[in-house]
């Protein structure tokens, strides 16, 4: 058995956070199910992740749907010599809300994993990630300096660090289960077996369980793509768009069609002069937390130091370019959308001439008892004929 590896009967609670790697362990989970069963590891639910139930138990207990007991039912109820489960939702909360947690799902049967990335690495990732999810997010600039220089009215500062502040996690699910019950695994970039690896240790699987059969769908944005979905936000709201229909009919299919395209990788991952010398300062601060913690570190925290990682600096520059065969596929798709609106809103219209003229039908057979009067269903018909 691993070093690692948590007793029998434990349940191993994974918290993210979101960006370090969550989704991977998650899809590599859901599509062994059948292979962690056979190793005495049970994966609850049915989907790759119980989002429904993790995010249940962020509401009050009055405001509660029930998925957070059914959860809580199956875990209690499994005869697996460990449980895992996985949900970057669990990282946004607070001590009463891991403190309820754990008391629910075992008290000293359960343990704490999370994982933990560079804070530059994280940055350019969690702001595209909010540009591609919401509507009016700030550019680039203006959202690092609000979460690396705003306070906690700030609401991308607030947003950001409710996911992403180690110390508060540490000393939250340390306080809720223990620090001995904890595990931080430090995730160096470029090394992508780390996760799956440690993850095997920690629940006694054979090395190879966890490789990923399927590959991750929160697929990035790079800096131009996140940038012209930006400025189409703003223009689609400028022309008076209603934010729903922008989303549904223009905004989901495009963001759907940029994801598929090439990527500049480097623009995706680099951070202005300024930005990159606070995150330094970040990535060191957080070395310094995980060197001196009570909680269990897997991994080198050193990796993290300025000495040991170096940050892409993008130089001053206008604002990224996209490319000519993107923008004109970005533009006839926006057409597609377009038409097809159009499309259904004239067979809508055709369906409601086709029932009139049925009505006329029927009222000219039976003139005695008609749905409407024969000459007001006429000038409807021809009405919405000549519109037509």
């Amino acid at each position: 058995m691993s070093d690692l590896a948590v007793p029998l009967g434990a349940r191993l609670i994974h918290v993210g956070p979101s960006k370090t790697g969550t989704t991977t362990i998650q899809l590599a989970m859901h599509h062994s199910r059948a292979e962690l069963a056979a190793h005495g590891v049970h994966y609850p639910g049915t989907g790759h992740r119980p989002k429904a139930a993790t995010i249940d138990v962020r509401r009050p207990p009055g405001d509660r749907t029930g998925d957070w007991d059914e959860l809580v039912a199956e875990v209690r109820s499994s005869t697996a010599d460990r449980v895992c489960i996985s949900s970057e939702s669990l990282s946004v909360l607070g001590a009463e809300g891991a403190a309820e947690v754990v008391r629910s799902l075992g008290d000293e049967a359960v343990h704490v994993v999370m994982a933990v990335r560079p804070i530059d690495a994280l940055l350019p990732s969690m702001w595209q990630q909010r540009v591609r999810r919401l509507v009016g997010i700030p550019s680039y600039d203006d959202w690092l300096r609000s979460v690396l220089l705003g306070g906690p009215d700030d609401p991308s500062a607030a947003a950001f660090w409710s996911i992403h502040d180690l110390e508060r996690q540490i000393r939250d699910w340390s306080a809720a289960a223990g620090p001995e019950r904890v595990t931080v695994i430090v995730v160096e970039e470029g090394d992508h077996a780390v996760l799956p690896n440690t993850f095997e240790d920690l629940l006694d699987l054979p090395r190879g369980t966890l490789t990923p059969k399927v590959r991750a769908r929160n697929v990035s944005l790079d800096r131009a793509s996140t940038e012209l979905l930006r400025q189409l936000d703003r223009a689609a709201l400028e022309r008076g768009w209603t934010e729903g229909t922008y989303v549904r009919t223009i905004r989901s299919p495009l963001v759907d069609y940029l994801r598929k395209q090439p990527r500049d990788a480097a623009s995706s991952r680099s951070l202005p002069s300024w930005a990159a010398e606070q995150a330094y300062e970040i990535n060191t601060a957080r070395a310094d937390l995980l060197a001196t913690t009570s909680v269990r570190v897997v991994g080198d925290p050193d990796s993290l130091r300025p000495h040991r990682r170096t940050i892409a600096v993008e130089e001053t520059s206008p604002d990224p370019k996209i490319a000519v065969e993107i923008a004109a596929g970005v533009a006839a798709l926006a057409a597609d959308q377009v038409r097809e609106r159009h499309e259904v809103e004239l067979g809508r219209k055709q369906d409601r001439i086709a029932k009139l003229e049925r009505q006329l039908a029927r009222a000219e057979a039976a003139p005695s008892t008609p749905e409407l009067p024969p000459r007001r269903i006429a000038v409807r018909v021809r009405g919405m004929l000549t519109r037509r």
